[in-house]
């Protein structure tokens, strides 16, 4: 059996593209097993696995980015708007 170190090393592959297949510890290790693998710690493991906590390391998309323009119309509608206070006690004469 070789260690993952090894096949790190080797095939010049990270842990996390090596099980972005998997989607648990289990899955993990039985694909580590599966190659004649020795693994690496599990709290190694599990940082690497995509549905981990931690995962969400990834980037905004450029979409999420942007910020929504506005019309020339809807800021002046915006602007114009006026806010009434409604709690306020309407007295007749």
């Amino acid at each position: 059996m070789k260690t993952w170190e090894f096949v790190h090393r080797r095939r010049k592959t990270t842990l996390a593209s090596f099980l972005s297949d998997v989607t648990t510890l289990q899955e993990a290790l039985e694909k580590f097993k599966r190659r004649d693998i020795i693994p690496p710690d599990i709290e190694r493991i599990e940082e690497a696995l995509p549905s981990s906590i931690s995962a969400p390391k990834q980037q905004p998309s450029a979409i999420a980015k942007k910020k929504s323009k506005k019309s020339k119309k809807e800021e002046e509608e915006y602007d114009n708007l006026v806010i009434i206070n409604t709690n306020e006690e309407i007295i007749e004469d």
